[in-house]
């Protein structure tokens, strides 16, 4: 999948000028996530380096805090259980979401949604 996105993305590269106003958007879903693990900062991060934006899911902690995770529960992208409206963000920032994916994104935590919009106006790490 990888090879197949960066190809079309290096392929439209030239042809952005040309292409109609109506044109489809390039869209992550939830990220990039055959790249990374859905609703990361690794998944969001791919999307923005490939020029692609990106859609979330955003649900409430326990203490009120917007995070961006798509289930209403944490079970299947961490490696804790529980629905999300059950715990705080300092429960759900102990979580390791990545992991599930694969080894090498071990410990991206579920982002908060500010966290999000500061990844979005190009601040390195979250605020």
């Amino acid at each position: 999948m990888r090879i197949a996105v960066l190809a079309l993305i290096l392929g439209m590269a030239g042809s952005v000028v040309a292409e109609p106003a109506n044109a489809p958007a390039l869209i992550g879903h939830r990220g990039l996530l055959r790249d990374a693990p859905e609703n990361t900062q690794a998944s969001f991060n791919a999307c923005i380096d490939l020029g692609l934006g990106f859609e979330l899911d955003v649900r409430r902690t326990k203490d009120g805090v917007l995070t961006v995770l798509h289930d209403e529960k944490v079970d299947r992208t961490t490696d804790g259980m529980g629905k999300i409206t059950d715990l705080s963000l300092s429960e759900l920032q102990k979580l390791d979401a990545g992991r599930w994916f694969d080894p090498a994104f071990a410990g991206q935590r579920i982002p908060t949604l500010e966290a999000i919009f500061c990844l979005l106006r190009g601040q390195i790490t979250f605020c």
